[in-house]
């Protein structure tokens, strides 16, 4: 755990608030924003209206922040509290206004019941084979009926690019991605009812077309953002997304 966190240390006293420290370092300003985009709808749609009122939330790898802001703004009678493994991270997040803290998702120092919802935004493809135990956690520190969202790479775009790059499977940023069912069935299993699901498919099919995944021309950051507006509206769970989501409610 050590290496893990002095990479992330070092990755967040580089990169600071952009989101490329946070998002996919393999990609254009403009990729990650279309990325970033999705996320924030993600957030303002399909967990912030589920939230009770005056909800307790917990954002875990929070950052710098920038998850913690768009649920503020959706709902701003709610509070929220950082967590992540970078201590550069949870200074930004604190400099931002907001409750941090640095600590390990698979030892997560709060008390049983603690949160009323809760939020890991690509973290735990980070958990590598303690995925289980994370989501333990999760559930451990989380009230019955606490809403979740959680969003992670699919296993199978990596698999994909892998072979189209004649290389292994691996995401740009580190960590693993999760295979279509079992990303679901492991939520399941951890005391989780899975209600809803999705993907960015559309943004993932433009994004293995030969110069968006890097270009910054103009029109490429519009379709970027058209394309990631269409999988805000039309996208289901598919088989090859680059990212998947998941909205659970604790049993």
């Amino acid at each position: 755990m050590s290496d893990t966190r002095s990479t992330w240390e070092d990755r967040s006293a580089a990169y600071g608030d952009q989101l490329t420290g946070v998002l996919f370092r393999g990609l254009s300003a403009s990729a990650n924003g279309a990325i970033d985009q999705w996320h924030s709808w993600l957030i303002a749609t399909r967990l912030a209206p589920g939230l009770a009122p005056g909800a307790q939330v917990l954002d875990v790898g929070c950052g710098y922040g920038r998850n913690s802001r768009i649920l503020l703004k959706a709902r701003p009678d709610v509070q929220v509290v950082g967590m992540d493994l970078s201590s550069n991270y949870c200074r930004l997040y604190q400099d931002a206004g907001g409750r941090c803290v640095c600590a390990d998702m698979a030892q997560m120092p709060f008390p049983t019941a603690r949160f009323d919802g809760l939020m890991a935004i690509t973290s735990l493809m980070y958990a590598g084979h303690q995925a289980a135990t994370v989501l333990a956690e999760m559930h451990r520190i989380t009230k019955p009926g606490a809403l979740m969202l959680l969003v992670d790479p699919g296993d199978e775009i990596n698999r994909l690019i892998a072979r189209l790059r004649g290389g292994r499977a691996a995401t740009p940023t580190g960590g693993s991605g999760f295979a279509r069912e079992g990303y679901v069935g492991l939520i399941d299993k951890a005391g989780f009812e899975v209600l809803h699901k999705g993907g960015n498919s559309w943004l993932s099919a433009l994004l293995l077309v030969p110069g968006f995944a890097t270009g910054e021309r103009p029109w490429m950051q519009s379709l970027l953002q058209a394309t990631s507006r269409r999988d805000c509206q039309e996208a289901g769970y598919a088989a090859h997304a680059l990212h998947r989501w998941v909205i659970a409610r604790r049993r």
